[in-house]
């Protein structure tokens, strides 16, 4: 029996959005500013809340690069992005090294391009030794910009744009375009199965996320003239990201319709797993050994997701977010049962949201695994289990 998870069409989610238009440039414009010479308000440090200041320094009006800073220094925008046209201004001191990643997630102990693509910026002179793919323009250690580029030496401006529509990507520099290609594409595979992200499943793989400017140990690095805006399915300029939704109040005002019981408007599939609509549920079937999976195609922030689900055979199911830490579905048999992969965290956001513990974390005569009981506010029975494999990255 193939693997297969069902979803009625009672799926729903609360949203309390965090989401922002760009901000014009001047009037008439759908650019957003993010970085104007004098304030880094739209950045924060990957896998941090706030700016990483040892890391930046404001000089003059540009944004530099600190040597010597407490890590993780790399910047993220605050809000994620799909489809964007992305634009700055960059300068290297001899030995710079930098970069542009876009559709970045935040993996928990993992840097920002195991999860990220890049456009390189680098001092090519410094590191002829170094393969093409690795020098500016290049898709990193994938795709490399012609021989031709129009480059300028270090200490002098260089503008690179990054262009995202669906999943094709284009790579710009100085009004030229030097790489593109898609997201998901066979070719970007077996490019990708013979690199050094051939082990980094979520390299690549994201159908969002954020946008990020690496820093990089080496020579000092200097920005300016950093934007960005948002575009629509046409790949043309959108004034404004969707509106916020506000904060759910009791009695259920604020729920959002995810599932319309008849189609999949609203979701993007990902993977080779084929997904359709039958009887007013979705249906998701496994007909390879890979991934599969359904994204919303408008973004969240903070919000409360509910589903009622099954699974047969083989099936697995999991709602992925930034809290709990990843929960899958194992077994379905009178409980809901989930591999966690921090139990002590998945414990405290549930208890967080009403759930009582039913019996404490405790050995299963299993080797290195944890296991723990808790009901959930409606009375549910939940049965938690972690594994030590899942400590290792995933």
């Amino acid at each position: 029996m193939p693997s297969l998870v069902t979803f009625p069409r009672t799926l729903a989610a609360l949203a309390a959005l965090a989401l922002m238009g760009p901000t014009a440039a001047r009037a008439g414009d759908d650019w957003k500013i993010l970085f104007d010479g004098k304030s880094t308000d739209a950045w924060r440090g990957y896998s941090r809340d706030g700016f990483p200041a040892g890391c930046w320094a404001i000089e003059g009006d540009t944004l530099k690069t600190v040597s010597g800073g407490k890590g993780p220094c790399d910047l993220v925008t605050r809000e994620p992005y799909r489809d964007f046209d992305f634009e700055l201004e960059y300068k290297l001191s001899p030995g710079g090294n930098s970069g542009v990643l876009y559709r970045v997630a935040e993996l928990p102990g993992e840097p920002s391009w195991h999860s990220g693509p890049e456009l390189q910026i680098l001092d090519d002179d410094k590191y002829r030794q170094n393969s093409p793919k690795n020098w500016t323009g290049a898709l990193y250690d994938l795709i490399a910009a012609p021989s031709d580029k129009p480059v300028r030496p270090v200490g002098e401006w260089n503008k690179v744009r990054v262009l995202v529509r669906h999943d094709h990507v284009e790579h710009w520099l100085n009004g030229k375009k030097v790489v593109e290609y898609d997201l998901g594409s066979d070719a970007l595979k077996a490019l990708v199965a013979e690199s050094k992200f051939k082990d980094m499943p979520r390299f690549a793989r994201e159908p969002e996320g954020y946008i990020a400017v690496q820093h990089h140990e080496g020579g000092d690095v200097w920005f300016r003239n950093v934007r960005v805006r948002r575009l629509d399915a046409a790949g043309s300029a959108t004034a404004a990201a969707p509106a916020a939704v506000k904060p759910a109040r009791k009695g259920n005002v604020g729920w959002v319709s995810l599932f319309n019981g008849k189609d999949l408007t609203g979701w993007k599939a990902h993977g080779q797993e084929r997904w359709t609509v039958d009887d007013g549920e979705i249906h998701g079937v496994a007909v390879t050994k890979e991934y599969g999976y359904l994204s919303t195609e408008k973004t969240y922030r903070d919000f409360e997701m509910k589903a009622k689900f099954k699974a047969e055979g083989t099936g697995k199911f999991s709602m992925s977010g930034a809290d709990p830490p990843e929960a899958v579905l194992t077994e379905g048999f009178g409980h809901l049962a989930f591999d966690v992969a921090d139990l002590d965290a998945a414990h405290a956001h549930l208890r967080s949201l009403g759930a009582r513990e039913v019996l404490p974390p405790r050995p299963s005569p299993e080797p290195g695994v944890r296991m723990s009981f808790l009901a959930d506010p409606e009375g549910n029975l939940v049965e938690l289990v972690e594994r030590a494999r899942r400590r290792v990255g995933h």
